[in-house]
């Protein structure tokens, strides 16, 4: 069980920091901390409860199919909860579209840190 917290908290300081590091690369402001917490949140706990409903569907994604699925989920989650909450560089609010390319931009950080991981572990278990 402790393991289990440590993962989920790992996966939330993780994406956080992707989506604050994509807010500071698009030169959008207004991305808290907090925000970001919140929506790693709101995105972990969303993945489970669709994850849950696949499962008990019987449905599965090789992995092939399943980023692009992933994608779409993360992008448009993000759009629906950064359109209000994010400012661009002249201090309007970017809407849908700028809060979809803030969530596009945070899930390839979220795929070149689980690459970096994947990397890295290949390599020390093969010493």
């Amino acid at each position: 069980m402790v393991i289990a917290l440590i993962f989920f908290a790992t996966l939330l300081c993780l994406l956080a920091t992707c989506t604050k590091g994509a807010a500071r690369i698009l030169r959008y402001s207004g991305v808290t901390w907090k925000q970001g917490f919140a929506y790693a949140g709101v995105t972990l706990a969303a993945s489970l409860l669709v994850r849950l409903v696949l499962t008990l569907l019987n449905v599965s994604f090789d992995g092939y199919s399943a980023i692009p699925v992933a994608l779409l989920f993360q992008v448009s989650l993000g759009a629906w909860f950064f359109r209000r909450r994010v400012l661009s560089e002249d201090g309007a609010v970017v809407g849908m579209g700028g809060a979809a390319k803030l969530s596009a931009v945070a899930f390839g950080f979220w795929c070149l840190t689980a690459l970096a991981f994947f990397l890295i572990s290949n390599i020390v278990n093969h010493q």
